[in-house]
């Protein structure tokens, strides 16, 4: 599609690389990597990773190579350390020593800004290790194994234009780069690695990470993670007045100027709420640390995205709670954030639809049972209007293309309905609970809730998460037989149907259900 749009919009098409790295036998390890230029060079490198990798190339009878097969899970960065040189309205130098544990012998493939100027790849002795740094690929070519590097070089972030800002721009006095700015490596955006890092900068301009940090008397900004945490994000403000509170058992700070709104006691209120009603059934929130961080660069005003321990704001951060045409906690939902650490298949399922569940929990408390019934048919409405049907599954949405916003939490509502608000808390419990540096993914949710007593889980929740159609139902009655079937393509979804029956004399209700293609009654 993105090649597609080049052709009929004449944009630029730049070639990176195509290059034989390794051979094995009879096979070859080709490293092709190009990008698009359509805009911001963050968004660029996210679309580029469709084609930039790692192939194995076979040779036909005739002699011509052909693409075998594209590397992917090739290996896990277990942890960075990142030494960042910030220069306002410029750009970044970073040194990373990075460590690799890889699963295959087809090096590491990973996820670098376009834009990076790549200038040093050592390991810890010094050795130079090959690499290739091009349309968004930074190629390193390093064994199975563990095995560590220190890799140098800059990304000059002034390039990219201000009316494109989404991933990342710096202007003169402020700046961000989101994590899909791709501005230190990562293999995808659910990577989860260990990370120690220490920011240098002028000395009058604050610095916010979306760690839990702290600033040195050499005047630098450190941070470190106590858990592995997903690819970061970076931002910087001279009109910051940085501020902090403790919250229901959360430092929370506040990394703005002084005429943003809302104000810090209106947020922390906010923090206190909501973590005090999902405290009630989930249990307290795994992160300590929270933060709203103003980004000027980004929006006029709003909530616009959550990165790790930061809630991202725009000049203005927006309203906390909205009903009458709409219904949503925009900010309770960044916060709800903080009971999940979810990773792996069907990670948004667990974020952005848990999170979208618990708005349901704030606006009840918040304005009763009326609004949220409102706010699960605008759920609904946005699932049917957004093009997401045939098109998006919950258990394969990695891109976090907007299927796990709506539908999953409509998945968790009915899951709650089926099992029971006991058995749902105990489960999610469970889930929330695992420990640090354990799958989180989908599979080990179900298995939580298996444990917590939830019957023939799996059954239910797979094929909701697995299908990319809603299920469409037919009725039919004759001779006294009521017929009811499942007509989409793919898995039969558990269901239970009510139906109302009327005949000129009376009515009556029937409870169908529906754990085949076809059940009559």
């Amino acid at each position: 599609e993105l090649l597609d749009a080049a052709r009929t919009d004449s944009l630029a098409t730049v070639p990176g690389a195509a290059r034989v790295v390794r051979r094995r036998g009879d096979s070859a390890l080709g490293v092709l990597a190009a990008h698009v230029e359509f805009g911001n060079s963050g968004d660029e490198t996210s679309a580029a990773a469709a084609f930039s990798g790692a192939y194995w190339l076979t040779p036909d009878p005739d002699g011509t190579w052909r693409l075998r097969e594209r590397i992917t899970g090739g290996g896990r960065i277990v942890s960075h350390h990142l030494a960042i040189d910030l220069a306002p309205g410029e750009g970044i130098a970073v040194r990373d020593t990075l460590t690799w544990d890889g699963a295959t012998d087809a090096g590491a493939s990973l996820r670098l800004n376009h834009l990076a100027r790549v200038t040093r790849v050592e390991d810890l002795a010094g050795t130079p290790v090959a690499f290739v740094a091009a349309g968004g690929l930074l190629w390193l070519d390093l064994p199975t194994g563990p095995s560590t590097v220190v890799l140098e070089y800059t990304i000059d972030v002034s390039r990219d234009r201000p009316f494109d800002a989404n991933a990342g721009r710096f202007a003169d006095s402020f700046g961000h780069l989101r994590p899909q700015y791709a501005w230190h490596p990562y293999v995808g955006l659910d990577d989860a690695a260990m990370v120690r890092l220490t920011v240098r900068a002028p000395i009058d301009l604050p610095i916010a990470t979306d760690l839990p940090q702290s600033r040195g008397a050499d005047g630098a900004v450190h941070a470190a993670s106590v858990t592995p945490v997903a690819p970061l994000a970076l931002f910087h403000d001279r009109a910051w007045v940085p501020r902090e509170v403790q919250v229901a058992g959360i430092r929370f700070a506040l990394f703005a100027d002084t005429a943003f709104r809302p104000t810090l006691d209106s947020l922390a209120g906010a923090v206190r709420w909501t973590a005090g009603l999902l405290a009630k059934r989930f249990g307290a929130p795994r992160r300590e640390y929270l933060a709203v961080v103003q980004v000027r660069s980004l929006t006029d005003v709003g909530w616009p995205f959550m990165s790790n321990r930061v809630i991202a704001a725009g000049r203005s951060g927006g309203r906390l709670l909205v009903t009458g045409a709409r219904h949503r906690a925009f900010f309770g939902h960044e916060v709800a954030h903080a009971w999940t650490r979810p990773s792996g298949a069907g990670r948004h399922f667990l974020s952005e639809g848990w999170a979208t569940y618990a708005e349901s929990l704030l606006l009840h408390d918040a304005f009763g049972a009326e609004a949220v019934a409102a706010f699960w048919e605008e759920q609904r409405a946005l699932y049917r209007t957004g093009g997401f049907e045939g098109r998006d599954a919950l258990r394969t949405d990695d891109d976090n293309r907007g299927v796990s916003y709506a539908k999953g939490a409509w998945v968790l509502r009915m899951l709650e309905d089926r099992i029971g608000q006991a058995t749902f808390d105990r489960g999610f419990r469970a889930y929330m609970a695992l420990p640090a540096g354990a799958v989180r993914d989908v599979d080990a949710f179900i298995s939580a809730m298996a444990q917590a007593g939830a019957a023939d889980i799996r059954g239910f929740l797979e094929p909701w998460l697995s299908s990319t159609v809603l299920p469409r139902i037919a009725v039919s009655v004759g001779n006294d037989v009521l017929t009811v079937r499942q007509l989409q393509d793919g898995p039969v979804h558990p269901l239970r149907v009510e139906l109302m029956l009327r005949t000129p004399m009376a009515g009556q209700v029937i409870a169908v259900d529906l754990d085949r293609r076809v059940v009559t009654a």
